[in-house]
């Protein structure tokens, strides 16, 4: 609707915007409601979850400590039962001094009497029985009894570390071969220091008795430089890329335990677990490289599962961090909780579309009514309001100029000798006339203004706080205005005049007096000679 001041003083218009507000305020509200619950629950579930993987990660540590707590007291039980014995003690003595020739019979000796006492130690899990000289050099190597004579000085910290103290060392320690949860303890004979012996646990003993505890898959991932630089050239072959991390090896045997036991587990296939890692490495390399300790969680939607995945790093005796224990376990209870969090947050999002459809409707037959509306009080040639919209506002402006004691105006106006344009141009250039003069009356009128056609070529005017002589004035400006006006229609140019009826309003006066009192000034103007403004 194109009258002037609409908004502030028609009353269809006043019901529509209050209409479209409160459509508006539902809308917004229903879509922060739903973000604000949504934004919600993912910080609940994020909460959730950091919490649970913390804890997660302090079990796991416990876990790890209590099996390595185990394997150091079977390494004590070894050494104290098997190893410092008086027969195994004398013979070991007499090495260090040797010549070299005696020293392969030593070797031999002690092989010999350690042999059977070895095979039960691998039953026990140990993969090293090693002896060493006071000087670091290797002396027998039970798992390979071939090698020996080799320095570890600067290879083997734990044992530079007891050949200074002369005390025990325990920890994870990188070696020629292969790394291990190390063992190793001074050896004294009649008072004299002869010595260390390492009785020494591979990853796959650790792994073994984890699985046997708490169900999982287990395996270690090793610092890439820290095996080229420790591990012999010819026993590198031992170790192979790592699909989680560029900067890390794996021992092979652990993987094939993980693909033989995989099955019994139920947890994953082994390609599924070759993807997660390939999947990881970017989520996960950040936090290796910076060596932290962590849990994260991962989904398998297919498999309707949840894994945990544990990564604690460990380090050497010396103190360098050299490895990662990592462990996947299935998971239920954070699974379950990521299930409520998709029916919540599914059931916040139905909700919000609910709301939203309704909102829709709301807004939608909101529109209709005001489309109708609109026809139905709206001229459609002019598009002013027609004489139904005009008697709703004039009634209120009425009613708020009887409460408030106010003033106010009415102009009648009449396209003077527009019966011959019709006739003269065709009714294409009189309704072409009649929207020209639409247009020039609300380019003239005020914001607060209200302009309707009352009908055939007579437009009404209603000017708010205007006593009667400053309506004229106002008339006078829109006579002129049409006066000077050309109006081009299809096939000529039309020149035309207007006559207006101006009235003020006087309580107790109602608005059919007023329209009356307008009327009667048009005609008066018609009377004059047209084309002028008379007030009644």
């Amino acid at each position: 609707m194109k009258s002037k001041g609409m908004p502030l003083t028609s009353p269809i218009k006043d019901h529509f915007s209050r209409l479209n507000n409160i459509a508006v305020l539902y809308i917004g509200c229903t879509v922060l409601f739903t973000v604000a619950a949504l934004f919600f629950l993912v910080a609940q579930l994020h909460e959730k979850e950091e919490s649970y993987l913390k804890d997660a990660t302090q079990q796991q540590k416990f876990q790890l400590r209590a099996l390595l707590y185990s394997m150091e007291h079977v390494a004590d039980a070894i050494f104290q039962n098997g190893i410092d014995k008086e027969e195994i003690l004398s013979v070991f003595a007499e090495a260090h001094d040797a010549p070299v020739e005696e020293q392969g019979r030593i070797r031999e000796l002690l092989y010999e009497k350690l042999t059977p006492a070895y095979a039960k130690m691998r039953e026990q899990g140990v993969r090293q029985l090693h002896f060493h000289l006071p000087t670091n050099i290797s002396f027998l190597r039970f798992h390979r009894p071939d090698k020996f004579g080799d320095s570890l000085q600067g290879v083997r910290h734990s044992i530079d570390l007891v050949n200074r103290t002369h005390q025990p060392v325990k920890g994870f320690e990188e070696g020629r071969v292969f790394p291990g949860f190390r063992n190793v303890y001074p050896l004294n004979y009649q008072g004299k220091f002869i010595g260390t012996v390492e009785v020494s646990f591979s990853f796959l003993a650790l792994r073994n008795l984890a699985v046997d505890l708490f169900p999982g898959i287990y395996t270690l991932i090793l610092n890439q430089d820290i095996i080229a630089e420790a591990v012999w050239q010819d026993e590198q072959f031992s170790y192979a890329p790592c699909l989680i991390s560029n900067a890390h090896v794996k021992y092979k045997d652990i993987l094939l335990h993980i693909r033989e036991e995989l099955p019994k587990l139920n947890i994953v296939s082994f390609e599924t677990l070759q993807q997660i890692n390939i999947n990881l490495i970017a989520k996960v390399e950040k936090r290796l490289e910076a060596q932290e300790e962590f849990s994260i969680s991962y989904r398998l939607p297919k498999e309707n599962k949840l894994l945990l995945l544990t990564f604690l790093p460990l380090k050497n005796i010396a103190g360098k961090q050299v490895a990662y224990f990592i462990s996947f376990r299935g998971d239920t209870y954070l699974y379950s909780y990521f299930k409520r969090f998709k029916r919540m947050s599914t059931l916040i999002v139905a909700a919000g579309i609910f709301l939203l459809l309704v909102g829709y409707l709301f807004l939608h037959q909101a529109v209709k009514r005001r489309k109708y509306m609109n026809l139905a009080t709206t001229d459609s040639l002019t598009g002013l309001a027609n004489r139904l919209h005009f008697d709703l506002v004039a009634d209120r402006m009425l009613k708020e100029a009887k409460r408030k004691n106010g003033v106010f105006s009415l102009a009648i106006l009449d396209i003077d000798d527009f019966k011959p344009v019709n006739d003269t141009f065709g009714h294409d250039a009189g309704d072409k006339v009649l929207r020209d003069v639409a247009l020039l009356l609300q380019r003239c009128l005020r914001e607060q203004d209200f302009v309707a056609r009352w009908g055939g070529e007579e437009f009404v005017v209603l000017l708010p706080e205007t006593y009667g002589e400053d309506a004229c004035v106002a008339c006078e400006k829109m006579r002129l205005s049409i006066e000077e006006a050309v109006i081009q229609t299809k096939d000529s140019t039309v020149k035309i005049t207007c006559s207006f009826g101006v009235s003020e309003f006087t309580p107790p006066l109602t608005a059919h007096d007023l329209v009356k009192k307008a009327d009667i000034a048009l005609y008066r103007a018609k009377e004059s000679g047209k084309n002028c403004v008379v007030r009644n």
